[in-house]
């Protein structure tokens, strides 16, 4: 797992356990995928739960964020963010936290 997966994690699960929702991570395997950022080993992470009737499921890639809210998609990528790391993650759980409210 990568440190932006990590940082991700440590920010969403707080937010999700204030809404009482719980959710187990699931490693998705990736082919090594130079090009797109992917390498030997890297997994994509995948939770899916409901919440007040929704169905949530969110990506957590290499480098970028997923949400499904029931079939709305929302998706952060690194590109819109660059090198601003902590803002790309902040934008999401700021994302999910209105889905979940």
């Amino acid at each position: 797992m990568r440190d932006f997966q990590k940082k991700a994690i440590e920010q969403i699960e707080p937010i999700l356990e204030s809404h009482s929702v719980f959710i187990s991570w699931n490693e998705q395997r990736r082919p090594e995928l130079p090009g797109l950022g992917y390498v030997e080993g890297d997994v994509d992470l995948v939770g899916t739960t409901t919440s007040e009737g929704k169905r949530i499921e969110i990506w957590i890639y290499v480098d970028e964020l997923g949400l499904y809210v029931d079939a709305d998609w929302t998706i952060f990528e690194q590109q819109d963010y660059r090198d601003a790391e902590d803002d790309h993650i902040r934008e999401f759980c700021s994302h999910l936290e209105s889905q979940l409210a």
